[in-house]
């Protein structure tokens, strides 16, 4: 059972190996592609893949190659031009610390097309433009709307009011006196003439 998952394996993975010798070896030899002597640009525009949104400003990493090696430039700037009212904005790129690799960040006023444009500095002192994609950039987040506040009606404060439990229970304690007093009475003057 083992043997039978091992041979494929095996042999799947010298396949791979081969392929990828012969991939690396593509710019080397004596008669190497066009694509060798072509320096190339990449943008990575972060998680968000494709995709950058108005008004925020996001972080670019640009790869700058000739065949399948790193390029020299001494400077790489991004040129963003809008494609419906020709806005352009620049983005100068830094150097990382790693060979070919560049990087930026920039901020797009507005949401829409963008042609993008590589500039690269090369080390004999020319200037290269390198078009890269069209790229889609969406517009701009907008803001929770917010009810305005409804403004409170002043009131106009009620006349003092007489407490009315107080004063019934002041009334019925008055006629339950009342009641008591004349009760108490009329026994007395029965009681009177009887002794």
């Amino acid at each position: 059972m083992i043997r039978r998952l091992l041979i494929p394996l095996l042999g799947g993975s010298l396949l791979l190996i081969a392929t990828a010798g012969s991939a690396l070896a593509k710019c080397e030899g004596p008669n190497p592609p066009a694509f060798c002597s072509q320096v190339v640009a990449s943008v990575d525009f972060g998680s968000g893949g494709q995709s950058l949104r108005a008004g925020i400003e996001s972080p670019l990493r640009i790869w700058v190659t000739r065949g399948e090696v790193p390029a020299e430039a001494t400077g790489v700037t991004l040129v963003f031009a809008r494609i419906a009212d020709s806005t352009v904005v620049r983005a100068v790129a830094h150097p990382s610390g790693e060979a070919g690799l560049w990087n930026a960040t920039v901020e797009l006023p507005k949401g829409g097309g963008w042609t993008l444009v590589a500039e690269l500095d090369n080390v004999e002192g020319g200037l290269q433009r390198l078009s890269l994609d069209t790229i889609r950039v969406q517009e701009p987040l907008k803001p929770p709307t917010q009810q305005p506040p409804t403004p409170t009606q002043p009131t106009t404060p009620a006349p003092p009011s007489i407490p009315a439990l107080p004063i019934a229970l002041l009334f019925a304690g008055v006629a339950a006196a009342v009641v008591v007093a004349s009760e108490l009475r009329g026994r007395s003057r029965r009681a009177i003439p009887a002794s």
